[in-house]
């Protein structure tokens, strides 16, 4: 197996994270990049064609970890469409194209299909348990090494996959029966999703960036998503769970203290949003920070401009021992070299 690690043979990843997760000083920067299409390209295959298929997911994961060797792994690809798929959501599938999988039309139209919608069982329905599957194969091969996490969505984005995003949005500006009651239902779904990864030894990781600004204003976050949110990561936290993490893609400053409020224990601060800000909010709530650099940059640019890049945000996280380095997702077609010349930086870079 592979060894991540810079300076202590003997340290794996899950070694490490669990000292960046206790704000314990530490002698390298963590690196996540947020690879999922990426997955399939490593191994030579398409988005729909992994994203079906447990053997080659399972390759991709395994692949991505001995190629970049994060110190997070995430089993997922398409990962805002399991639940809603599970739950009766038409996917359209691309085989032949680097296209990612998308949900196709609306499930829920009125309350009363709210009503009707059932809760998936991960062991039976779409691909929970292909998911499921596979988190248990990379858990076999890696999961002393490395802390592993499952995919779930958040509540406001599969609410929008289920409802189409111009009403869901629609419905949560005018704080309607019709959003709470959809809310309600697919914190269900998320909740027991969540358990059945942590039945299988794994962690979890929740995506709900169709929750920021500024599509939902700051206010319809705080009285609408927010307590939801809370719902999902109070549940969460009675387990013994290595960290909670909350990400939420795009300008989320404005609502950065109350995504520290929710319960989670990592958060993201994408590379639109105010690092200062951030840090500030890290530091005063004791929380694990994600910042990341822009995927397109790592796609575009050359390896020194990256290299230059990453170096200005390390420098600028310089003191907040519970920083992680991460990316936004990376497309399919990143170059290799790119993804290695950040994580180079996390190497050289010492912050204690």
């Amino acid at each position: 197996m592979v060894n991540n690690h810079f300076h202590n043979p003997s340290e794996t990843a899950k070694m490490f994270m669990k000292k960046i997760f206790h704000g314990e000083p530490n002698d390298r920067i963590p690196f996540a990049p947020a690879i999922y299409e990426h997955k399939a390209f490593l191994i030579d295959k398409t988005p729909s064609q992994v994203a079906k298929n447990p053997e080659l997911l399972t390759q991709g994961v395994l692949k991505e970890y001995s190629v970049y060797q994060p110190d997070l792994l995430t089993i997922g690809l398409d990962v805002y469409n399991v639940e809603a798929e599970a739950m009766g959501g038409k996917i359209k599938y691309y085989p032949d194209s680097s296209d990612i999988p998308v949900i196709q039309g609306s499930l829920v139209f009125s309350e009363a299909d709210i009503s009707q919608l059932g809760i998936p069982d991960p062991s039976a329905d779409g691909r929970m348990p292909m998911m499921l599957d596979v988190g248990k194969r990379v858990k076999e091969r890696l999961g002393s090494e490395v802390f592993i996490r499952g995919a779930i969505s958040g509540p406001f984005t599969l609410s929008c996959s289920l409802a189409g995003q111009e009403k869901t949005i629609i419905e949560a500006y005018k704080r309607t029966n019709f959003i709470r009651d959809l809310l309600e239902k697919v914190t269900q779904v998320i909740v027991k999703y969540a358990k059945a990864w942590i039945d299988i030894g794994l962690g979890t990781i929740m995506f709900d960036s169709l929750a920021s600004p500024p599509l939902v204003p700051p206010d319809v976050y705080k009285n609408i998503i927010k307590p939801y949110h809370k719902k999902i990561f109070g549940i969460l936290d009675k387990f013994e769970l290595s960290h909670k993490p909350l990400i939420i893609g795009g300008d989320t400053t404005k609502i950065a203290s109350d995504l520290a409020d929710v319960g989670a224990d990592l958060l993201l601060c994408d590379y639109n949003a105010d690092l200062d800000t951030y840090l500030g909010v890290a530091d005063k709530n004791d929380i694990s920070l994600r910042v990341n650099l822009d995927p397109q940059k790592i796609r575009n640019d050359s390896p020194r401009k990256l290299r230059e890049l990453a170096g200005g945000v390390v420098e600028s996280a310089r003191g907040l021992d519970r920083f992680i380095l991460g990316t936004g997702v990376l497309a399919y077609d990143t170059p290799v070299e790119n993804v290695l010349a950040v994580k180079q930086v996390c190497k050289d870079r010492n912050i204690l």
